[in-house]
């Protein structure tokens, strides 16, 4: 990790790879609840270009998702000043944070932030059970700005899975979903969102 660390072209790496500092950091910018825990989940390096880390953080009441990327200079000085809803920049360092469901490329994310969208899109998918509609969301599996995979769960049953994918996988991802599912499934193309049913054996 030593190595890692200390890549000069990216001046923002050693906070964004110490949960500690990287949660001292947020702390002294008064900007969002007191955290009690920060916990790397994900990394993808390319030495010298770009370093991005998913997180999971926690506060005295709840745990939520987020990830960060640490840039060159002049790849920062590209997105800089352009920070939207649940994203935190830090100029200094090129850093740029991100908090779940605002992903940079996982844009209908979003949806699941708005119990009236989540429950729009649940309607969408699976038009003939309005019991679905109000199912509960758990987070499966998360790697930034590549896919999202939740199961619906109603009154503790578990029954489907849904994955959002970016617009470029997509396309394969649903291809592949039409050959390999023996379940029934569902899509919207809209929300780059393919799904599963669990279905009883």
């Amino acid at each position: 990790m030593n190595t890692i660390i200390h890549d000069p072209s990216l001046p923002g790496l050693a906070t964004l790879l110490e949960p500690q500092l990287l949660m001292k950091t947020l702390h002294s910018l008064n900007a969002m609840p007191v955290l009690s825990k920060a916990q790397i989940t994900y990394i993808k390096y390319k030495p010298a270009t770009n370093c991005l880390v998913g997180y999971q953080f926690g506060t005295d009441t709840s745990l939520f998702d987020g990830y960060a990327r640490a840039l060159r200079h002049d790849a920062y000085a590209s997105v800089q000043g352009h920070a939207s809803q649940g994203c935190i920049q830090l100029d200094q360092q090129a850093l740029e944070l991100r908090f779940f469901p605002y992903d940079r490329r996982l844009p209908r994310l979003r949806v699941l932030a708005d119990a009236q969208r989540k429950r729009a899109l649940l309607k969408r998918l699976f038009p003939e059970q309005p019991e679905w509609w109000h199912g509960h969301l758990e987070r499966l599996a998360y790697k930034p700005e590549r896919r999202y995979v939740a199961r619906l769960v109603v009154g503790h049953q578990p029954l489907a899975v849904l994955k959002f994918h970016t617009p470029d996988a997509y396309v394969a991802a649903r291809r592949a979903a039409t050959v390999s599912y023996t379940h029934l499934r569902a899509h919207e193309t809209d929300s780059y969102l393919v799904c599963r049913l669990l279905l009883e054996k």
